[in-house]
């Protein structure tokens, strides 16, 4: 007994700070700074716990933690971790608490971690659920609520996902007696590789996480929640949310795609290259800068996608390492994001950044290697995401996506180019709030990993790989 409590220690950690934070909010406590530093607080002991028991788990059954697992659950707490440093300075400007928010994020994290670490597809499925549900809830944690149309289409989409999730679950546990583990899987649907109907029942698990993800065509309501969603919702949404989806759906592309991959491969193909058009297309058509940025992470998830549609360790490892370098620089974007504050107003559209260069220059040497970095220029982190593309796609003799890859990125340059002019060489139009140390801190740190990744210190990205490829075992 004592045991399974010690393995949970990470969950339960972050549960204790969530009865933490409520605590504080029933006692009059009115200081986000409080509540942050009370979440950051749980977030590290959770961390430290997660880092001493990385290979344990509580029922391993459904859920068990490796190399792999520890690879995705250490970058989504450093990923929290920043985005709770930086939100106190939103709701301290909104004059709200935020406990909602930060109550949210820790059950998230904690779900999450569940997700992560599922190697069962009922695990899978509740975990997926739950976090819907509280993804859903942030939505409105800042005082800002979506309109209610954009509600309901929000709501009544994801009921019908979440449906087919649920059908695709309840169709395999029944086909395989109930033994719904990803080993017996993989094995038990290379039996049943020709049966159109355990076909669909795979394609219902991959559907929910496509549009959780925001991949064309499902991206409409990703730019809903990045141009909507209160500025650290929208943060942890377009970088913390992601980074554990992608860590499950690798896992599950892994386990029950891989069978059907000859089936599988043209419908990610197509999915992938529509999100690379979409996503190239719709930033240079946006002036609201969250939802430019939200096209332009469109576009990246599009070639994450097309890479794991090759179906082997190396593209897999590749669509990682891209995943890995895009969000970091769309973190860094965001950090900038807190930066365009006047009045004690955030600022969104890009003519706010009129001569940002003159009174912000840590804010706008971020946004350009962060800039620099989506398009894969030497010598900073992007250009191994783009390396690794472009030998991927060429190995596997995919000319024509390369080709559509390229062009695209071309074109998402564009809207970049214009980002950085509008920074640099228009005048200043406005003048903006002081800038927080912690945030110039971050904003430095962030600099500082997009640069020397590509140098691959310490033979980071060597680790890694031998860490990613712990989920082929």
């Amino acid at each position: 007994m004592l045991q399974n409590i010690l393995y949970a220690l990470p969950e339960l950690a972050l549960l204790a700070g969530v009865v933490h934070l409520y605590l504080c909010y029933v006692l009059g406590e009115e200081s986000s700074r409080l509540f942050a530093r009370i979440a950051r607080l749980w977030l590290i002991v959770s961390m430290f716990c997660m880092i001493i028991f990385y290979n344990r788990s509580l029922n391993p059954s459904y859920y068990a933690d490796n190399a792999y697992t520890f690879l995705f659950r250490a970058m989504a707490y450093i990923f929290a971790y920043v985005v709770l440093c930086v939100a106190p300075q939103y709701f301290t400007a909104e004059k709200r608490t935020g406990h909602k928010y930060y109550i949210q994020l820790l059950l998230a994290v904690s779900i999450a971690n569940i997700l992560l670490a599922a190697i069962n597809v009922m695990a899978l499925i509740v975990s997926f659920c739950i976090l819907s549900l509280i993804h859903y809830r942030m939505l409105d944690s800042g005082g800002e609520t979506l309109p209610e149309p954009a509600k309901i289409r929000y709501v009544s989409t994801s009921a019908i996902i979440l449906l087919l999730m649920a059908i695709g679950g309840a169709g395999l546990y029944n086909i395989t007696g109930g033994n719904t583990e990803y080993k017996f899987l993989t094995d038990f649907l290379v039996s049943r590789k020709d049966s159109f109907l355990t076909y669909m029942f795979v394609v219902f698990l991959l559907v929910p996480f496509l549009y959780a993800l925001g991949i064309a065509p499902f991206h409409g309501f990703a730019e809903d929640k990045a141009g909507r969603a209160p500025l650290p919702v929208s943060h942890y949404l377009a970088v913390v949310a992601p980074w554990a989806y992608w860590g499950a759906f690798i896992k599950l592309n892994i386990a029950a795609a891989e069978p059907f991959a000859s089936d599988i491969q043209p419908v990610y193909a197509v999915f992938a290259l529509f999100s690379v058009a979409i996503g190239a297309m719709g930033a240079n058509a946006r002036i609201n800068l969250h939802r430019i940025y939200s096209f332009a992470v469109t576009y990246y998830f599009g070639i994450i996608l097309l890479l794991l549609a090759l179906f082997t360790p190396a593209s897999s490892f590749a669509a990682y390492a891209c995943l890995w370098v895009s969000l970091l620089a769309v973190s860094g974007v965001y950090l900038v994001f807190y930066s365009l504050k006047s009045r004690n107003e955030y600022l969104a559209a890009v003519t706010s950044l009129s001569g940002l260069a003159e009174t912000r220059p840590f804010a706008t040497a971020t946004l350009l290697i962060s800039l620099f970095s989506l398009m894969g220029m030497p010598p900073l982190a992007g250009f191994l995401g783009q390396a690794d593309i472009v030998s991927g796609l060429i190995g596997a003799h995919k000319y024509i996506s390369l080709g559509c890859v390229l062009f695209f990125l071309l074109l998402l340059a564009k809207s970049f180019l214009e980002i950085m002019k509008t920074a640099y060489f228009e005048h200043k139009i406005i003048n903006y709030d002081t800038e927080n140390k912690v945030l110039r801190f971050l904003m430095l740190l962030n600099m500082g990993c997009l640069i020397t990744a590509a140098f691959n210190p310490l033979n980071i990205m060597d680790k890694m790989k031998d860490m990613f490829y712990a989920v082929f075992l």
